[in-house]
């Protein structure tokens, strides 16, 4: 990620958002899962089913069933994509007051306090035991440090993808590596992977047009956005679109 005005901007995407806030404080127009496994608990849900071990069962009027398997971890050589713990918390906390995350998620909890990430836990692993959302801590391979956050939100065969990159880990390419896992692995089930970026988020638009995603028009009004309505850029993926991912050999 290069350029001064792409580097200023946090890189946020809106919609579902995987954030560690719960959904109900969010813009109704984004029915957001925000990300983890609560403490104490392992991990016993995966989205496998048959030889392909494929993320997601679907079924003629129930999409997205759970079946008991270990929770999904997906990496590359330097990130990790994993369930949240209660160890991320204190990050989270720190993520939640940088002012640009504050300007670009909707009515994000301010201030945001050890309460709502705790809130958070309960209410994200909500979504991987009813299998309406699959929501990751970024973690950086060497170290393990919380960087980001990332997840699917599920509507049947449409999956929205939301994420952010916490400040001092933004200009790596971790948003970037953390998009393109996640995107491949929904993808080998799920008909249409879709984000959508407020207007004058350019960082986060690159991002996700960088890593394969089209951009689609614009959404008027789309979202409201601390009592004002803004305007939000729809991007979408397709499965036959997955083998032009950048960065795919």
């Amino acid at each position: 990620m290069h350029g001064c005005a792409f580097d200023s901007l946090a890189v946020i995407a809106t919609g579902i958002h995987l954030f560690p806030f719960r959904t109900e404080k969010l813009s109704p127009f984004a029915p957001m899962v925000l990300g983890g496994q609560p403490p104490g608990r392992v991990g016993r849900r995966q989205f496998f089913l048959g030889p392909r071990k494929r993320p997601f069962s679907f079924s003629t009027n129930h999409y997205n069933r759970f079946v008991s398997r270990p929770a999904p971890r997906i990496e590359d050589e330097l990130v990790v994509v994993r369930r949240w713990q209660e160890i991320d918390i204190a990050d989270s906390i720190a993520a939640c007051a940088d002012p640009e995350v504050i300007r670009w998620i909707p009515r994000i909890p301010t201030p945001y306090r050890e309460q709502d990430a705790r809130e958070f836990l309960d209410h994200a692993d909500n979504g991987w035991e009813e299998g309406t959302s699959c929501s990751f801590a970024i973690t950086e391979q060497a170290g393990g440090r919380t960087v980001g956050s990332i997840g699917v939100a599920l509507n049947e065969a449409i999956g929205e993808v939301g994420y952010f990159v916490f400040a001092g880990h933004r200009r790596r390419g971790i948003g970037e590596r953390a998009l393109r896992l996640v995107s491949r692995w929904a993808l080998e089930e799920l008909a249409r992977l879709q984000l959508t970026t407020i207007v004058g988020n350019v960082a986060s638009a690159r991002l996700a047009e960088k890593v394969g995603f089209r951009r689609e028009g614009v959404l008027r009004a789309w979202m409201d956005n601390r009592g004002e309505r803004a305007d939000v850029i729809m991007h979408s993926l397709l499965p036959r679109e997955i083998g032009r991912l950048s960065g795919d050999e």
